[in-house]
């Protein structure tokens, strides 16, 4: 009798085989191949060692028979068993801590809009419930809340005025010029001041809050910081001040909080409400009607580039896509033994499920239960459970793993869960519209800037491919690497490649700052135009990670990275009968995807940044993507509008992108 199959003589068949799986997942080994053949081709090979007594071959053989079932009941054992490798991946991943991410909740700004009759401001508090259309297509509603409680006046900004002394300018501040306006004139000074005209006398309540836009270079997003404030730059930042106008004289105004950082990031400044506020007319200005005056002055030090905003608006607060359910009695799953409960929504945002138990005897005794990623380490007395957050299930111990449910009637009590996340809710601008809850006098909700970073939650795929990295950065950053990995998990924050550099800050060309790391980040879904992310992505992926998972003391900066405009001049020499048109425009699309700043470079995973662009390597792409192509005659790079010697490299600024512009390309023939 001959060895088992699995020793050393065993058959060819079970020689190790390698599958490179479509997704990007790691490769993982095939045991056995599958499909319908394997199992009775084996056997065929066997048979004159085990049976050579078995010599019929005809197909009404009952031994064929067998053969045949055997071979067909064999095929889906046989699929099960090389899916053994990836099964193992995942529990490793488990058992190591990392899980699928789940979905991340899109964020915005919202404006709301009080009638005009309101007597008092309209309090809108942390929480309010507004609806909109999800982004995804289904015709579904997707909710958000707001974060912060606002007081919504009745008031409206009639005018504005830049003033450097005695001078004022009346600005549009309602201009769609995507540059933006200047709040200081174009060469602020000491003095400089941006005035504020509302109109009526309607009360402004205990506060007013007001959001801003600022816009960077080239009509993008300034750089976004949060934390680090004790860290040394190259320039101190101005002093501002804001003011109201009494009647008579401007009087300084508290500020509550200020998430703009000076005009330097999208955000809303929080002014604390005068007790009594007189219209008038300020010296400097031209109305015909009195109005209350708000001013914004610069009060020492100095701007490098003279700001400019994009948007000021009132009655302005943070919201997020997320709906949260509150005291929600739980059921138990049937034929779980009291082991396993189900919430009416899903699925569940991390982290936001708070679960308490009430003692069956004495109901006033409440305890919050807390979660856990396994059961397998919790002791008898461990008030803990597994939350499957898709399934929206909670599981509980068994009294030797984790405590057993005190028995009792309606004892189990979600006291507050969110739901929501997902890409559905990335909502354009202007299209939050919906107020899901009332309030007196509150007319009207809308969002003037789009809502960004709605994400939909991994998969296994994607989490196996990532999860390596994961076990190295333990939510802690370390490296700059762990940076670059750790910026996508940012809720409200729409990212498509993230770029970590030390020591360095974008306002301060040239200048080595230690302390500070600056993350590049681009967008992810933006294919017509430069993948510029907007001002909320910056300020939450700064915000993101200062807080959760940055050293105490550095400082992060999330910065849009500079895009190079590549255009290419080339003289294309096609096969013998080729159809000139289609050969250009596969040499187009070739182009395009190679300088393509998500998806180019050589690997097809986004070109690098800062990386030179060498023209051998655009000509041999060429040759590889389009088959009718024979040569390239000539091949010139314009980098930025000034063209570059023939067959001369590009070298893009440090921490650039490059993004395909008009591209000039020339059939010739194919001379011997």
């Amino acid at each position: 009798m001959s060895r088992p199959w699995w020793s050393r003589d065993r058959s060819p068949w079970y020689e190790a085989i390698v599958a490179d799986p479509a997704d990007g997942t790691p490769p993982v080994p095939v045991l056995h191949r599958s499909g319908s053949g394997p199992l009775a081709d084996e056997l065929y090979t066997r048979r004159p060692a085990f049976t050579p007594m078995w010599a019929s071959a005809a197909h009404d053989d009952a031994g064929e028979a067998l053969v045949q079932l055997f071979d067909e009941l064999g095929e889906p054992v046989i699929d099960q068993l090389n899916r053994l490798p990836e099964k193992l991946s995942v529990e490793f991943l488990r058992a190591a801590g990392v899980d699928p991410r789940g979905a991340l909740p899109a964020k915005t700004m919202l404006v709301f809009t009080a009638s005009k009759g309101a007597p008092t401001a309209v309090t809108v508090g942390a929480g309010f419930q507004v609806t909109a259309q999800a982004a995804d297509g289904t015709g579904d509603r997707v909710f958000f809340e707001t974060e912060q409680t606002v007081y919504a006046t009745a008031a409206a900004i009639e005018s504005t005025f830049t003033s450097t002394g005695r001078l004022a300018q009346e600005l549009d501040i309602d201009t769609d010029d995507e540059q933006g306006w200047q709040p200081f004139g174009p060469r602020p000074r000491v003095g400089s001041a941006l005035l504020i005209g509302l109109t009526g006398d309607a009360a402004v309540g205990q506060s007013l809050s007001i959001g801003i836009e600022p816009v960077g270079d080239s009509g993008t997003p300034p750089p976004a910081s949060s934390g680090g404030e004790g860290v040394a730059t190259a320039r101190p930042t101005p002093l501002l001040r804001w003011e109201y106008f009494d009647g008579g004289s401007f009087q300084r105004l508290e500020v509550i909080r200020d998430d703009t950082r000076g005009l330097t990031q999208m955000g809303v400044v929080e002014l604390a409400a005068p007790r009594q506020w007189r219209p008038g007319i300020p010296a400097e200005v031209t109305v015909e009607e009195p109005l209350r005056w708000l001013r914004l002055r610069l009060r020492h030090g100095e701007f490098e580039t003279a700001p400019r905003l994009r948007l000021l608006r009132l009655n302005m607060t943070p919201a997020i896509a997320l709906r949260t359910i509150r005291n929600e009695v739980l059921q138990f799953v049937g034929g779980s033994r009291r082991r396993r409960l189900r919430l009416s929504q899903r699925p569940v945002l991390d982290g936001s499920l708070e679960l308490v138990v009430f003692d069956g005897v004495q109901a006033e005794n409440e305890t919050v239960w807390r979660q856990v990623s396994d059961l397998g380490d919790a002791l008898p007395d461990d008030t803990v459970y597994v939350l499957d957050a898709v399934k929206g299930e909670i599981e509980v111990g068994d009294g030797v793993h984790g405590k057993l449910l005190p028995v009792g009637f309606r004892n189990i009590v979600a006291r507050r869960y969110q739901i929501g996340g997902g890409a559905a809710g990335s909502v354009d601008a202007d299209t939050i519209t919906g107020l899901q809850q009332s309030a007196p006098f509150l007319v009207g909700v809308s969002n003037p800037r789009p809502a960004t970073g709605g994400r939909d939650a991994a998969e296994w795929p994607e989490t196996r491919l990532a999860g390596p990295e994961a076990i190295r950065a333990r939510n802690r950053a370390v490296t700059l690497a762990d940076y670059e990995l750790l910026a996508t998990h940012a809720e409200g924050a729409d990212i498509g490649r993230v770029h970590a550099v030390s020591a360095h800050h974008p306002n301060y060309h040239g200048a080595r700052i230690p302390g500070v790391v600056t993350v590049f980040v681009t967008s992810s879904a933006k294919r017509d135009a430069q993948p510029v992310p907007d001002a909320d992505t910056l300020t939450n992926v700064a915000r993101y990670l200062s807080r959760e998972v940055a050293p105490a003391g550095v400082q992060v900066v999330a910065a849009v990275p500079r895009f190079h405009t590549v255009s290419i001049r080339a003289s294309l020499v096609p096969t013998a009968g080729a159809n000139a048109g289609d050969v250009v425009g596969e040499a187009l699309r070739s182009i395009d995807r190679f300088l393509d700043p998500l998806q180019g470079g050589e690997d097809s995973r986004g070109w690098p940044f800062g990386e030179m662009l060498r023209y051998q390597a655009l000509v041999r792409r060429l040759l590889e993507d389009v088959p009718d192509l024979v040569a390239v005659a000539t091949l010139n790079i314009t980098a930025d509008g000034v063209s570059l010697g023939l067959c001369e490299d590009f070298a893009p600024t440090q921490n650039s992108l490059l993004w395909p512009g008009a591209h000039e390309l020339v059939v010739e023939a194919d001379t011997p």
